[in-house]
């Protein structure tokens, strides 16, 4: 496990971290919940989408960059460079709108752990 304070690994068995004394157990409860509740499953599936959508339509942005690139230094034909200028626009507002919903869903999961790891005791960790 990776201490979210500093950084230094610290084997798994452990508490806290032997660098700065971090307290890993809300760490541990959190990775756990993560991996075993329903919903907090389902918010991350729904993260990872995001993420692969904004990640197709940013690859698609950039070609059609691209293409309007070529267009104007007459590389290639009128057509596709009237195809790179009508879909780059549409592709940029799907990457900017997934972007939004991929950090809107990154502060509800983070809330989500926070609620439920809040009341949590250490005593089964």
């Amino acid at each position: 496990m990776v201490c979210p304070k500093c950084g230094t690994e610290t084997d798994s068995p452990k508490n806290f971290c032997e660098q700065c004394g971090f307290d890993l157990r809300d760490i541990k409860a959190q990775e756990s919940l993560l991996k075993t509740d329903p919903v907090l499953v389902s918010m991350n599936n729904q993260y990872a989408c995001y993420g692969i959508v904004r990640l197709v339509a940013g690859l698609a942005a950039l070609a059609f960059l691209f293409l309007i690139y070529q267009w104007l230094e007459n590389n290639i034909p009128e057509r596709l460079g009237d195809i790179g200028l009508f879909l780059f626009l549409p592709a940029l507002i799907v990457f900017i709108v997934f972007s939004v919903l991929r950090g809107s869903m990154r502060k509800k999961i983070q809330r989500e752990l926070a609620n439920r790891t809040q009341g949590n005791t250490y005593n089964n960790v």
